[in-house]
């Protein structure tokens, strides 16, 4: 409950109209305001109080029993009424008990005198009902207990510590067995892993809904020694590895949900391997990683039909050098969608490779920064179609192409829109049996060409770009490239700006529609 705060008034200070003993006005509001805030102080006193009360079952047991034991005195006391000492009867009073019954004492009765309860007009005392309404207080107080004391149950049957199935925490010996019997205590059970070093001769195969967590990726690391096969291999729905290291030898991945797998999540974890993590069921999520896999891959969302997210992770080893020289993330395709946001890759490979066999539908790629040296930041390849993605909001640069689409497949619906392109030696975006496409608002500077078109294309608008030397980092040579065919169909360039280029456009434009452009007229 939000307490009140404290009443404020501002007021000029004036005299009394008389000088005498009465108050001013100001003296009077004063002495307002401060009987308001002591009613506002009391008030909320009255919330804690109430916390307090019921947050503690045995303080209010002890002040029920103490309400009902001082109305037995006083019952015990109007029961005098009925002995041959009493000289009047005592008025008991009205009283009304909703306790799953209704009961009625009227004014005036006779004390000790029994009264109707309940349809069945059966009668009884006061003092029968208040034991009666006490027993069924502790009744209730004990099932409430029981049921808490049976969740608490159901909760640590299905939190298992490893090191209760004998794993060892100190990394000298293999606790590949304990690991396997603490997933066999349990169907569907989380194996916590307290904070220690747990080392693992062989892979672990798990069947089940089953959680790995660890204390902390600071805290936790399983060290798996084995060179081939996937460390972990998940085969079943909801599961997931949380909070710990991993370091890895294999040649497979470290964490692989199958194909049969769906709803599982990675989260808050580092990885040092060859081949980071193998998301190929429904729904997976990867976030809050840090992987590192110089020669292999990051992230490979597999090629079957899917829905993936992965967010907050960096891939690579983090160095300007960019000395990891795989691939960030691989995207088979698979009639799947995917959404990437808020990562940090740096590689010498692709960053993002999207080599598809199947048709891919809504690709986000969102407010990432992708690094790499060798080939591209984003790579479109493979023989499927790409339908409706967006890519906005990027930082893509150091390496020869930032987006480099050349598929056969092609691509039907992409906005490029907010990206930062920066010393791009061969082209910041490549496009090739594209339509429907819009670039707007991005910036480049210091690389050789912004826009490069490969093949024929059509409806295409370039709209309020800033292309070379911005912020005083360098020309581009080239702002648009028609290089690989002439348009048609609909393309339009508006609003860019082309004053930091070499050359604006280069080959021949067609039936593209210039206007209000600097740098170009068209």
């Amino acid at each position: 409950m939000k307490k009140i705060s404290d009443f404020l008034f501002w007021c000029q200070k004036v005299l009394p109209i008389a000088y005498d003993d009465s108050l001013s006005y100001y003296e009077v509001l004063c002495k307002v305001v401060d009987k308001l805030n002591e009613v506002i102080n009391n008030l909320n006193l009255i919330p804690d109080y109430i916390r307090s009360l019921v947050s503690d079952d045995e303080s209010l047991k002890n002040i029920l029993s103490e309400l009902l034991d001082e109305l037995r005195e006083q019952i015990a006391s109007a029961n005098e009424g009925t002995s041959e000492t009493a000289t009047n009867d005592r008025n008991v009073g009205n009283l009304v008990w909703l306790n799953g019954i209704l009961v009625k004492v009227i004014k005036n009765m006779s004390a000790g005198d029994k009264y109707v309860n309940g349809s069945n007009y059966e009668p009884v005392t006061l003092e029968e009902l208040l034991i009666e309404i006490q027993t069924s207080f502790d009744d209730k107080l004990k099932l409430l207990k029981d049921k808490i004391e049976d969740g608490l149950n159901s909760i640590k049957a299905d939190y298992v510590n490893v090191l209760n199935f004998g794993a060892d925490n100190t990394g000298n010996n293999d606790c590949t067995d304990a690991l396997i019997n603490a997933l066999a205590s349990n169907p569907n059970c989380t194996v916590f892993f307290p904070a220690g070093n747990y080392k693992f001769e062989d892979v672990i195969n798990i069947n089940g809904t089953h959680g790995i967590k660890g204390a902390g990726f600071g805290e936790t690391r399983l060290i798996f020694n084995n060179t081939s096969g996937d460390c972990l291999k998940f085969v079943d729905w909801r599961c997931f590895v949380e909070d710990l290291s991993i370091t890895a030898k294999t040649s497979g991945y470290v964490i692989c949900f199958e194909s049969s797998s769906s709803s599982s999540y990675v989260n808050n974890c580092i990885i040092e391997c060859i081949n980071g993590i193998k998301i190929h069921g429904v729904l997976n999520r990867v976030s809050n990683c840090a992987i590192t896999c110089p020669g292999g891959i990051g992230i490979d969302t597999g090629s079957n039909d899917s829905s993936q997210i992965i967010t907050y992770t960096t891939i690579g080893s983090g160095l300007a050098d960019k000395s990891d020289r795989g691939t960030g993330i691989v995207v088979n395709g698979g009639n799947s969608s995917l959404a990437i946001s808020y990562c940090n890759i740096l590689s010498k490979n692709s960053a993002i490779d999207i080599n598809a066999t199947s048709n891919i539908f809504s690709l986000r790629i969102i407010n990432s920064f992708l690094d790499n040296s060798n080939s591209c930041g984003i790579s479109i390849s493979g023989n499927a179609k790409l339908y409706r993605s967006t890519i906005k909001g990027n930082w893509i640069g150091s390496s020869p192409i930032g987006i480099n689409n050349y598929g056969t497949g092609g691509v039907d619906g992409l906005t490029l829109e907010d990206n930062e392109f920066f010393l791009l030696t061969t082209s910041c975006i490549n496009l090739a049996n594209s339509s429907n496409i819009i670039i707007r608002d991005n910036v480049a500077a210091n690389g050789a060409v912004f826009v490069n078109t490969l093949s024929s294309m059509s409806k295409i608008k370039i709209i309020n770009n800033v292309i070379g030397d911005y912020g005083g980092e360098g020309k581009v040579t080239i702002g648009v490239s028609f290089y690989g065919g002439v348009p048609s169909n609909g393309c339009y360039v508006f609003d860019n700006d082309f004053s930091g280029c070499t050359n604006a456009i280069f080959g021949s434009a067609g039936d593209t529609v210039f206007r209000d452009n600097i740098g170009y007229t068209g």
